[in-house]
């Protein structure tokens, strides 16, 4: 991606999966797992790098503001309202929150960002 930095997208996970059988009575839990994992696959099969960040016992805050100190260039936040819609929530490292985007509509600037090796993609994601 351009200037962007080898740490290009974090996705963070902001719903508890218990570790035992019985979120599997839970599709909204089954659906937020699903979807994260199909929202990293959508930006990595496009040729980006997309790691995620599970749950440590850290809070909401924390693994964002890790994810900054990492210098990823963007954070993608997935709850339980952004797997029902398919979307994601947007950040960047330096905690601008540019929205709720579908995405497609991700993957799509993010090539768009690449192909004209954008170096402001972060303010200009809008």
């Amino acid at each position: 991606m351009g200037e962007f930095t080898p740490n290009q997208v974090a996705l963070i996970f902001y719903m508890q999966i218990p570790c035992d059988l019985s979120y599997d009575k839970d599709p909204v839990k089954w659906q937020s797992l699903y979807s994260n994992n199909c929202v990293r696959d959508q930006i990595y099969d496009a040729g980006f790098v997309c790691d995620m960040v599970i749950d440590q016992g850290n809070t909401f805050n924390k693994d964002i503001r890790n994810a900054q100190l990492a210098q990823y260039n963007f954070i993608l936040v997935v709850g339980e309202k952004e797997a029902t819609n398919k979307t994601a929530n947007v950040r960047t490292r330096d905690n601008k929150v540019h929205g709720e985007f579908s995405i497609d509509d991700i993957v799509q600037k993010f090539v768009k960002f690449d192909t004209t090796k954008a170096a402001d993609a972060e303010e200009n994601f809008d």
